[in-house]
């Protein structure tokens, strides 16, 4: 237990180095992508769902920043369905107030939906 414990925090902390260590730009977005997804699955396969809506989270904004809005709403779909319609209280967080799992669900779907219409927006005549 002990061995396989401290084999996860190595790769967990070299999978954050990966993408800490890539410098700020453009040029590398895709490498940063590539990179938050490998920590995504990760901490999703070692049942850390905090952590992993953190990383859906930093990876949405990102593509938000990179105005790339598919992408983005794709993104927050993967919090969105770790979701159920429920009364359960969540705590203040990324940018949502302290509400129900169904208002918070409802307020993603309302998030994912604006992205998806600001590409539907662009590429209408």
């Amino acid at each position: 237990m002990g061995k396989r414990f401290v084999e996860s925090l190595d790769q967990l902390l070299e999978l954050r180095m990966n993408v800490r260590s890539l410098p700020e730009g453009a040029e590398y977005e895709d490498e940063r992508t590539q990179g938050l997804l490998k920590l995504m699955q990760f901490v999703k396969r070692i049942n850390r769902d905090a952590t992993y809506i953190r990383y859906v989270h930093q990876l949405a904004d990102s593509h938000v920043k990179a105005n790339n809005m598919t992408e983005a709403a794709f993104t927050l779909c993967l919090h969105a369905d770790l979701l159920t319609w429920s009364n359960q209280e969540l705590p203040a967080d990324y940018g949502f107030p302290a509400q129900t799992m169904s208002a918070r669900k409802e307020a993603l779907t309302l998030r994912i939906i604006d992205h998806m219409e600001k590409v539907f927006f662009f590429f209408s005549p």
